[in-house]
């Protein structure tokens, strides 16, 4: 399963379902400072790598250079630039969430 490059709300939604049923593989990671991640995340967000820390948070992501991986912030801006960052690390799927999690409808916490 390969995902596209810039995926929907609705679709991680759909494949956040399918993860927990075993149907979809895929690492789900927040971008956003550790205070927007306590105040409100996606539920089944597996890594916290704030921008502020970037560079040296990533490579707790370094087993999963060959996995399906998502990325979201707030609206889709931070997310898209780290997207770009980690292929040009060489990270081979790495996904955007468009819109961002202001757009997301789906559990939270």
């Amino acid at each position: 399963m390969e995902l596209k490059d810039q995926i929907e709300p609705e679709e991680i939604e759909e494949l956040l379902k399918q993860r927990k049923k075993g149907k979809a593989d895929f690492i789900l990671v927040d971008v956003r400072e550790e205070d927007e991640y306590e105040a409100s995340h996606i539920i089944g967000t597996d890594y916290l790598v704030p921008t502020s820390s970037f560079e040296k948070d990533v490579r707790k992501l370094k087993e999963f250079k060959d996995k399906n991986i998502i990325l979201y912030c707030r609206a889709s801006r931070r997310s898209l630039i780290y997207q770009n960052i980690m292929k040009e690390m060489g990270y081979k799927h790495v996904s955007n969430m468009l819109i961002g999690i202001i757009g997301y409808n789906g559990e939270k916490s």
